[in-house]
């Protein structure tokens, strides 16, 4: 399978609430070089259905939940994310389809690159192709 899984992301709790902090080479395995939000998806929408060829990603819901697919020409694993707590890493050559997006969730991703189109694989048949090899 890909290497995707999930990761447990540190918090700090006292009386005034929780912090996270991200550190690059701390608990980050990659530097993060661009960082975006998804969220507002409507119900009946899905989003991803593509791969990447050399980004690394970790996606956190930082509110609300959603069901993530990834696969490789072996199989497919699926995953919830509904906590700001867990986040799921995904590198190497990974399909992922994002699906079943709660009204109020906000999935913030970290990237390893900028983006690249030439990076993208949205064509099912060439990512089966290129994974496999």
């Amino acid at each position: 399978m890909t290497k995707s899984y999930i990761v447990d992301i540190e918090k700090f709790r006292d009386d005034r609430g929780d912090i996270v902090i991200f550190e690059n080479g701390v608990n980050l395995a990659f530097e993060v070089k661009r960082v975006y939000f998804i969220r507002a998806v409507p119900p009946d929408k899905s989003r991803g259905h593509h791969a990447h060829r050399k980004l690394k990603q970790v996606l956190i819901a930082l509110n609300g939940s959603v069901s993530i697919d990834v696969s490789d020409h072996k199989g497919t694993d699926s995953y919830q994310l509904d906590s700001p707590d867990k986040g799921l890493y995904l590198h190497g050559l990974a399909w992922r389809v994002l699906r079943d997006f709660s009204s109020d969730c906000v999935l913030m991703v970290l990237a390893s690159e900028s983006f690249d189109a030439d990076d993208y694989i949205d064509d099912h048949t060439i990512f089966l192709e290129e994974s496999s090899k």
